[in-house]
């Protein structure tokens, strides 16, 4: 006799997670619902990218990052990342010195957020959190000060949630041509900095943050058909 009652109730809690603006999320990123079936994937990128020389491969790019969650490390993946990259332009005098800064900007949208659990991917996406509704995207905008010996230096401005903070991040480089590149590299933000402190109060949720990043650089559109001309 009860089950009627329990399924209407299972319905009802999947709806309200649904509804970031409406609804408050829980603060421990409550798990006891259980994954949802036949996770969507996200829909295709829909953030600007300002021009530059190369542009992101998102079929082979990643972000990810790993927390602490009840004391326990948590892992996790943006499925949509997109970017552009101009490398700096070294003098002709001195190959090893830059005569200007290269630029960089890549961006994560919120609604790519993947756990390998539907309903605390739900969470995550809500107002308690990183409120998809009124900041869709987390991004990075900075100036590429270094692009020799394998190591590319960046420094620039991540924001989050709205909140713009300095950021300074050293990664590697392979593949350096024409064709392609790959960056590989990680840095560490604590989300106080943000304003994000969801869970922190009881120490549910860390505050410490730590990503990976992987990104494959292609010629963009326009750069690769000049030069194919």
């Amino acid at each position: 006799m009860l089950k009627p009652f329990f399924y209407f109730t299972l319905c009802l809690c999947l709806c309200l997670l649904g509804c970031a603006g409406t609804s408050s999320s829980p603060t421990t990123w409550e798990d006891d619902g259980g994954d949802i079936a036949g996770r969507n994937a996200p829909p295709p990128a829909s953030t600007p990218v300002p021009p530059g020389n190369y542009v992101i491969d998102p079929e082979r790019s990643s972000v990810s990052f790993t927390i602490n969650k009840n004391g326990k490390p948590l892992a996790g993946t943006f499925e949509t990342v997109v970017g552009s990259y101009t490398p700096p332009l070294p003098l002709l005098s001195d190959p090893n010195k830059n005569q200007e800064p290269g630029q960089l900007y890549a961006a994560v949208e919120v609604i790519s957020v993947n756990t390998n659990h539907g309903i605390r991917d739900i969470n995550l996406q809500a107002g308690a959190y990183f409120d998809k509704e009124n900041f869709p995207v987390v991004e990075y905008r900075g100036e590429v000060t270094t692009n020799f010996g394998g190591v590319v230096e960046t420094e620039g401005t991540l924001t989050l949630l709205g909140v713009e903070r300095p950021l300074k991040a050293s990664m590697t480089y392979t593949g350096s041509t024409a064709e392609s590149r790959v960056h590989r590299g990680g840095f560490t933000i604590h989300r106080s900095d943000f304003g994000f402190t969801t869970g922190l109060a009881n120490d549910a949720i860390g505050d410490r943050v730590d990503l990976e990043l992987e990104l494959h650089w292609v010629p963009a559109p326009s750069v690769a058909e000049a030069a194919a001309r």
